[in-house]
């Protein structure tokens, strides 16, 4: 009975140990995803810049504490992170975008937006009396008094005037928008004779999208023959790579051999290496012989390659890591960095959209001029354009 109690009391600390470690090795193997590694997962894309989570997370904390709100519930966070979106919508895209159109906030406009002049929905929601619904321009001045001798009320002064500036220019952008949409005297008056006008006729109809393909036979000679005369209009936005990448457990008993042959450019090592992948990876891309966008690849590896991999890409041929058990190969034999010419394969479904686009085009314009030629010569239409060109 004694030796039965020292077997159980031992065997429960072995095995006390072996969970502890378990729970410490599943902890490791999620620190990517949980941010506790030296990489910065990217959580999104704005206007081609990549917005990592320290970014969205500094900005989130931000808004959070202006606005006072808490993550009480579901509803509250997704509001601040919607909150979030918006402002980094803002930095990348709505400022750059009005700085290239001239948009700015005059120090007036601002003095008068503050100053209740010149409406401003920021201002007046910070400094609206809440018993009359007036702007309260006392309010303001008793702020700015507390801000000079308040490093928190200068702080939060200084966001309420970035966000009206912002308003501001919102304002003038739609404003242009509207000033360049109206409608002429001109347009006018056709409009007051066309709504007086009465016609009578008979039409048929058919989807532009239901005309089929097989009307337009694009051979391969036209397509090649387009893309020698059109070439730099299929300009790479991102690299383009060839190479082969691989997924697989760190704990593969098999890694070492995959290590080897992935790297090898024979022939009788690439067919080892397919067969030995079978049993092992759990992602397996040869790509060798085309050409592939390189965020395809970088997506799967979770690792920071940089803006837009071309640095990267141009000193490094083998890339290897490990993270969340797993290790990641990578090599790449060819580039075509951003900017280059798409090689012809990766363009032949653009220039295939592109001449079934025209030649649907000529096919509409072909069929409304014979049917409008044929009511001319029927008299079913009569025309007075000539008549008018000859006054």
């Amino acid at each position: 009975m004694a030796s039965l109690n020292t077997l159980r009391t031992k065997f429960g600390i072995v095995l006390s140990i072996i969970i502890a470690l378990a729970l410490l090795a599943f902890i490791l193997s999620l620190k990517t995803e949980m941010g506790f590694s030296g990489n910065d997962p990217r959580v999104g894309v704005i206007g081609g810049e990549k917005i990592n989570y320290s970014e969205y997370y500094d900005e989130y904390e931000k808004i959070k504490s202006q606005s006072g709100a808490q993550e009480g519930d579901e509803q509250q966070s997704a509001m601040l992170a919607n909150a979030t979106w918006q402002s980094l919508i803002a930095r990348y895209v709505l400022t750059p975008g009005f700085e290239r159109l001239g948009l700015r906030v005059t120090e007036p406009e601002r003095m008068a937006m503050a100053g209740g002049k010149q409406p401003s929905q920021t201002f007046f929601n910070a400094f609206a009396d809440p018993r009359t619904g007036a702007y309260n321009v006392a309010a303001v001045s008793d702020f700015l008094a507390q801000a000079e001798a308040n490093p928190q009320a200068a702080q939060a002064w200084a966001q309420l005037n970035e966000q009206a500036r912002m308003e501001r220019e919102m304002q003038k952008f739609f404003g242009l928008v509207r000033g360049g949409v109206y409608v002429n005297a001109l347009e006018v008056a056709r409009g007051v004779e066309a709504a007086n006008d009465t016609y009578a006729g008979k039409w048929a109809g058919k989807k532009y999208s239901e005309v089929p393909d097989s009307l337009f036979n694009v051979s391969d000679s036209d397509l090649r023959a387009y893309y020698n005369s059109h070439n730099r209009e299929f300009i790479l936005e991102r690299p383009l790579v060839k190479g082969i990448y691989l997924k697989v457990p760190d704990d593969a008993p098999n890694l070492a051999v995959i290590k080897r042959l992935y790297r090898s450019g024979r022939r009788d090592d690439i067919d080892r290496l397919e067969k030995e992948v079978l049993t092992s990876a759990i992602h397996y891309d040869y790509f060798r012989d085309k050409w592939v966008d390189w965020e395809q690849i970088e997506s799967h590896i979770p690792y920071d390659f940089g803006a837009s991999g071309d640095k990267f890409l141009s000193e490094r041929t083998h890339f290897e890591t490990s993270a969340g058990g797993f290790t990641y190969l990578l090599e790449i034999n060819d580039l075509l960095p951003a900017g280059a010419i798409m090689p012809f394969e990766n363009a032949r479904q653009m220039i295939t959209d592109r001449l079934n686009a025209n030649r649907r085009r000529e096919y509409d314009e072909r069929l409304r001029r014979d049917l409008y030629d044929e009511a001319l010569k029927s008299g079913k239409l009569e025309s007075f354009v000539d008549n008018v060109k000859n006054v």
